[in-house]
């Protein structure tokens, strides 16, 4: 039975508006939901209470975004303003979302969509693991009066891992290994200044609250910049996840922006030609350059990784149009799968990289451009080693005088026997994905499927029934041909144009570390003479 459509809040102002476009984008309309709420029937109050701005649920993963604007009016005291701001802001928000994880977690039958609390959430919130939750403030309304403070040189909030807990808004940190070079250099740069800031250090964010899980700040500049270039559940909680590992540990010093600090790590590849922070431990001050976004744009990098991938959005459109049928009742598969069984299908296809659906796209493009058109053909995509599904792409011809009932019928078949042949040959412990639509020259119908077989073992009963159609057709019988996926996220005409191996060379200074964690970064950051906090004090 076709269930009802699933409503969703829209966002209450303009900034939540623009957080819940963002997340649609990055974690697409089946798994982001704004403005949830919690029901109060029980204290006899009709309409529920908002639980938070908005919630990503992925499987096991939990996402909880807190969205405050709060406008930062320096009126003279700065140290008074931004303290106000922070606790308002910050603080606030970090309030919401402790709170809102304890409903969605103890309490998840209470959780619904709608204000009148007659639409739950439609997954179960019982599998959410708390090692995999992310909690994200997006702190509005001080980027403007950083920048006109500045003078230009800080684009929004600032990076800075010595800032712990009441360090914020209540007391400036003791500087640690306050008597090194490393810390006297930095220091240098702000002159006497340093002393005269009073008691916190405006429009610095650290970890926020060390006895807790970690809490991500961003300002509405950074979490835009994030969720555009990031743009994938995987992408996004990668970074999110070696983001709190670094500032928790301080195993980096300062970073002037977020943008900064991302730019740094889209540049940056360990041997398994994944992104990471390079940082070698936490004994040395580290500092991400000033204007290192600035460069990674002006470079060309991020237009040419933006063009290397335009192709993979086809994916993204695909896993919408499943989606948007699970949603609104539409999809034919509810004739025979309820909605938690058809977002498994999808949330397969959602969870690959934006790199690893750029490789899926061009082995399903691939197929469908094949000049040596059969009646039937396929392609397989072994993920199995990355800890993903095994795809198989399935092209089946309409028959000569075929409806689409009666083809819809034996492509159904078809694909079920590859599925399970596939599960059977290749992933005996892994999920098996079948998507399956008619050749391009087709022009009488057209239609896209997906099939889904979880990791549990293939029984004898499931298998027995399409034995016949997968002997017929010699169903994977051949040579399994693999689609490799694409190695590298920029083209080699990139990297070789945006050459920056001069700064792993040693230093100039003589203390023998490379120039990329030493001098270089503090005559970028804080050019002598020009530091921004000097200037205004």
């Amino acid at each position: 039975m076709r269930p009802d459509p699933i409503i969703k809040q829209a966002g209450v102002n303009d900034s939540e508006q623009r957080l819940v476009k963002l997340c649609a984008g990055t974690f697409l309309e089946l798994w982001s939901y704004p403005n949830v709420f919690r029901s109060q029937h029980a204290n006899g109050d009709p309409e529920g209470k908002e639980v938070c701005d908005l919630v990503v649920v992925f499987g096991d993963r939990l996402l909880v975004f807190s969205d405050k604007r709060c406008e930062l009016k320096l009126k003279g005291d700065l140290d008074v303003d931004w303290r106000r701001w922070f606790r308002r802001a910050v603080r606030g928000a970090e309030k919401q979302l402790r709170g809102a994880e304890r409903w969605l977690t103890n309490s998840p039958e209470s959780i619904f969509l709608d204000r009148q609390c007659e639409q739950p959430m439609p997954f179960d919130l019982s599998q959410i693991d708390a090692k995999k939750t992310h909690r994200i403030v997006v702190a509005s309304g001080a980027s403007a009066s950083i920048r006109d403070w500045s003078n230009g040189d800080w684009p929004g909030l600032v990076l800075f891992t010595p800032l712990k807990d009441d360090h914020h808004d209540r007391q400036r940190p003791q500087l640690r290994d306050a008597d090194s070079d490393d810390w006297k250099n930095f220091i240098l740069r702000f002159p006497e200044d340093w002393n005269h800031l009073g008691n916190t250090l405006p429009f610095m964010i650290g970890d926020i609250s060390t006895e807790d899980p970690f809490v991500h700040v961003f300002d509405e500049r950074a979490i835009e910049i994030l969720l555009q270039e990031l743009d994938t559940m995987q992408d996004f909680v990668e970074y999110l996840d070696q983001r709190a590992a670094i500032i928790r540990n301080e195993t980096f010093t300062l970073a002037p922006s977020e943008e900064d600090l991302l730019a740094f790590y889209l540049r940056s590849f360990n041997d398994e030609k994944l992104h990471y922070f390079p940082f070698d431990g936490p004994q040395e001050i580290k500092l991400i350059p000033n204007g290192e976004w600035d460069d990674f744009v002006a470079s060309g990098l991020q237009q040419d990784r933006r063009s290397q991938n335009e192709s993979s959005y086809a994916w993204d459109k695909l896993i919408e149009t499943f989606s948007l049928g699970i949603l609104d009742g539409s999809s034919p598969a509810y004739e025979l799968a309820e909605f938690s069984e058809q977002e498994l299908a999808v949330r397969a296809m959602a969870r690959e990289s934006r790199l690893q659906r750029r490789g899926l796209v061009e082995a399903f493009k691939g197929l469908l451009s094949d000049p040596d058109q059969k009646n039937l053909m396929a392609r397989t995509c072994d993920r199995r080693d990355y800890g993903f599904a095994t795809f198989i792409f399935v092209i089946v011809r309409p028959e000569e005088g075929e409806g689409k009932e009666d083809y819809t019928v034996r492509r159904h078949a078809i694909c079920v026997a590859y599925m399970l042949e596939a599960k059977r040959k290749l992933a005996p412990n892994g999920e098996v994905v079948v998507i399956t639509t008619e050749p391009l020259d087709f022009q009488n119908f057209r239609s896209e499927h997906v099939f889904y077989r979880n990791a549990e073992p293939l029984t004898e009963s499931e298998y027995e029934p399409v034995r016949p159609i997968i002997e017929e057709l010699n169903i994977l019988k051949s040579t399994i041909v693999t689609s490799h996926l694409p190695l590298s996220e920029y083209s080699s005409e990139a990297v070789a144009t945006f050459n920056f191996g001069n700064l792993d060379l040693p230093c100039d200074c003589g203390r023998g570390r490379r120039r990329r964690n030493c001098c270089y970064q503090l005559d970028i950051l804080f050019p002598e003479g020009n530091s921004p906090i000097g200037r205004q004090l």
